[in-house]
Formats: structure tokens, sequence, C-alpha cells
């Protein structure tokens, strides 16, 4: 029997943030975020707030560092949001990553396989980290 890991998904939910947990038969983390991020995915399609072809190309790691390479209709679909609306969205991918796959503090943004260029509603350009909690 393999052992299962219940990792935090984070959605935004009407202004702030609900959690529902999700069961992942731990493997290699990069497989692990992106089987967890696919799950992102398709939970916050069903609530309409992705397009349903969104999809996680490709993760990496460097220390800290994830490299998140998405492909264009998850960036279509994050560009339909108004800047509050984007900042929770952005904020319950960061928690999903950072507070599930330690040490990942910061999380840099790719468009099938470039480096991303959206700054409005937010700004994909700069690397994400989660504010400090007080």
């Amino acid at each position: 029997m393999r052992y299962i890991n219940e990792v935090k998904v984070f959605l935004p939910e009407g202004g702030s943030l609900s959690v529902t947990g999700y069961k992942l038969v731990p493997g290699v983390m990069e497989e692990n975020i992106s089987a967890t991020l696919e799950q992102w995915i398709s939970l916050m399609a069903s609530k309409g707030l992705v397009d349903g072809n969104s999809r996680v190309l490709h993760v990496f790691r460097n220390g800290e560092m994830l490299y998140l390479d998405m492909n264009a209709s998850f960036y279509s679909s994050l560009q339909k949001l108004d800047k509050d609306r984007a900042s929770l969205f952005m904020t319950a991918l960061l928690r999903t990553v950072i507070e599930n796959f330690d040490p990942i503090k910061e999380v840099k943004f790719l468009t099938e396989g470039k480096d991303a260029t959206m700054t409005t509603p937010v700004d994909l350009t700069v690397s994400w980290r989660l504010a400090p909690k007080s």
C-alpha cells in the first residue's frame, strides 16, 4: 500500500480563500506540484474562474524558486478578472503551492515556455511570493 498525503488546495470564495483537501500519492515533487495544480485548475474551472482548457505545461524548481509554465488559456482566464479577483486568484495559487511543497517560497510564471509578459490585471513579469504573515 502506498502512502497518501493530503494537500490543501486554496480557492477564492466570496472575497477570501476557502480550503479543500486533495489526496495525493507522493512522488517526485515536480510531478506532485503539477498534479496538485491540475486539481486546482479543475476546481477553479468548476467555479467558472478559469477556462477548462487551462493546463500546466511544465514545472521546474531551483531551490526556493518554482518556475510554472502555463498555457495561453490559463492567462486569458486571468485577464478576464478585475484586479482584486485576480490578486485573490494568485494568492490561492501561491498558497496551494507554497504551503504544500517546502522549500518553495517564490513562483515565477512562464507562458508556453517564455517569460510571462502580462502586467494587467496582475503583474506576472515578476516572481511572486506570499506576503509575510503578521
